[in-house]
């Protein structure tokens, strides 16, 4: 941006200049470059959440798998340590994930600071629409709203998914100045409830 003043405004955080860090992503395929590209495409949540090229989409599912294994062998370890039973065995669910479930949802529909007009305002949602049920999500692709890999995704990862670390909002909807801390957990931003409920279990398990 050759006409972009040195010094960052006040407000700097808003649309303009976010979606003209990078014009378009440089990992897409090719036909992608040729046909008239939506605002977001080449801005970071694009590359890290929606990116459709495969060596993205590689990186993408690795980092996945190793958060949902790390959460398994949470959930794993809570369910030996209450019920003498390992996670997948155990018809109950732990006192662990049934906690960071209710905290997840509770941490996206919770006031948080966004950027509205250049203005830092406290704001929230009224819905949940970062963790979803499979149904909304099947329903959502019928709909065209979530590609199909969104409900591959799901089955894959969902210890992963029920907890908002990995979510499902359409790009054309997704706002990285609206967004809650659930949402950017891919910048490694977990959210600080679900951490202080893992320490709270910790010293409980000591």
């Amino acid at each position: 941006m050759t006409n972009a003043s040195m010094n960052l405004p006040k407000g700097w955080q808003n649309s303009h200049i976010a979606d003209t860090i990078i014009k378009a992503c440089p990992f897409c395929p090719s036909i992608r470059h040729s046909i008239d590209i939506e605002k977001k495409i080449g801005n970071l949540e694009h590359l890290h959440l929606y990116c459709s090229s495969p060596i993205i989409s590689d990186v993408r599912h690795h980092c996945n798998q190793k958060i949902e294994h790390a959460i398994l062998e949470l959930y794993n370890f809570a369910s030996i340590c209450g019920y003498h039973t390992p996670f997948q065995e155990s018809p109950r669910t732990t006192s662990l994930q049934e906690n960071l479930e209710r905290i997840a949802l509770e941490l996206e529909l919770a006031k948080r600071p966004v950027v509205d007009k250049n203005q830092v305002v406290m704001q929230s949602r009224n819905r949940n629409i970062a963790i979803i049920s499979r149904n909304a999500i099947n329903l959502a692709v019928l709909l065209n709203k979530l590609p199909q890999s969104k409900l591959l995704d799901n089955d894959m990862y969902p210890l992963a998914f029920r907890i908002g670390f990995i979510h499902l909002i359409p790009e054309k909807d997704f706002d990285l100045t609206q967004v809650t801390i659930t949402n950017v957990g891919y910048l490694g931003l977990f959210p600080k409830a679900i951490l202080q409920a893992l320490a709270q279990y910790a010293k409980w398990v000591e």
